[in-house]
Formats: C-alpha cells, structure tokens, sequence
C-alpha cells in the first residue's frame, strides 16, 4: 500500500530530525557539563564560562531545546545569578576602596600644603628675625672677636 509507505517514510524522516536534534542538544549538554564541572558556586570569574555555557543552549533550535535538561538549563541560571551577585558585591567594594583612597590622596595633600605654608611662614618669620639682628656680624661684615688686634 503507496499511502502507508509514504506515511512510514514520513514518520521515518521525523523520527531522524528528532535524532539529529536530540543528540545536538545531547552535544550543547556535554559542553555546557564540561564547562560548570567544578562550579559548587559562581563568582565573579566565573561569569564569561557560565555566559559561554548558556550559548550553547540558546543557539540550539526550539525543537532541540525540547531535548535539553530543563534542570541543567535552571543550574546554569542560578550560577550566573551567583556570578552576578558576587560581582555586584565586588563592585561595590571596589569602589569604596577607590572613595577610600581618593579621600587618602587628599588628606596627604592638604598635610603637604600645610607643611608647605607652615614652611614658609617659619622661613619667612626666621629671615626677618637675621635681617634685623645681624647677629655674629662686626661691623663691616667681619665678625667681631671682642680681643685686641695687632694694629697699636
């Protein structure tokens, strides 16, 4: 009978779609497995693997996305939420670090422009102290012994 057979080919030919789709997406599975093998939890570093991982899931057809483990599909989402967070909690700490330092940078800089002006006031206050006192000077320049000299 013609119409059984090319109903039997036809279901034939479906049934090698479905295979071919199944053991691509059985291919994406191995992959994405090799790649969160060792992940017990997801940080920050992690977050380029577990974005290469869920490309191998979404660049899978619908119909071989029907052969892919849901459960594997849901792992690789909650480690990249974990991923996520860890990198906004790093963020964060990075960028008090940065204030931190930023407020460091400053203080040192306000204690070197006091030093500075305390600097130059003391220089200022000490040449007219020695501008007015000349002190150890004789008269002329020479300094002044108090003793005889040998001119009599």
């Amino acid at each position: 009978d013609q119409a059984l057979i090319q109903e039997l080919l036809s279901v034939l030919e479906d049934a090698e779609k479905d295979y071919d789709n199944f053991q691509k997406a059985q291919k994406a599975e191995q992959n994405i497995q090799e790649i969160i093998k060792n992940m017990t939890t997801a940080s920050e570093e992690d977050r380029n693997d577990l974005e290469r991982a869920l490309k191998y899931y979404t660049n899978l057809s619908t119909a071989q996305q029907a052969f892919f483990h849901t459960q594997l599909i849901r792992r690789i989402d909650q480690l990249k939420k974990e991923a996520e967070e860890d990198h906004r909690r790093k963020e964060i700490h990075r960028e008090e670090r940065r204030r931190e330092e930023a407020r460091r940078r400053e203080e040192a800089r306000r204690r070197e422009e006091q030093r500075r002006r305390e600097e130059a006031r003391r220089r200022s206050s000490s040449s007219h102290i020695s501008s007015s006192h000349s002190s150890h000077k004789g008269h002329g320049g020479r300094p002044s012994g108090g003793g005889a000299t040998r001119k009599f």
